[in-house]
């Protein structure tokens, strides 16, 4: 039953990708998806990993605890931040 489900699912909705995607120029260096393949992720199915604590040692998380207490090198991040967000 579930297979059925499934196959009606991926047909119709291939269906309605290639209706979409048929006004669609091609990409000049694109590639081309020869087997038609497409991902469709199912509710339940995915999990959501805990990120690890970084640990005292950690290269990266000794530059982050530099730079915040730097008071002047963080309001230069801040302010590119800002410059890049207001220019696009």
């Amino acid at each position: 039953m579930v297979y059925i489900g499934v196959t009606v699912y991926t047909s119709l909705l291939g269906k309605l990708a290639e209706k979409g995607l048929e006004g669609l120029e091609e990409d000049e260096g694109g590639e081309e998806e020869g087997d038609g393949a497409m991902f469709i992720p199912f509710i339940g199915t995915t999990k959501e990993v805990p990120p690890k604590p970084y640990r005292g040692n950690d290269p990266e998380w000794q530059e982050f605890v530099a730079i915040s207490q730097n008071a002047l090198l963080v309001n230069r991040i801040k302010g590119s931040y800002w410059y890049v967000q207001k220019i696009t």
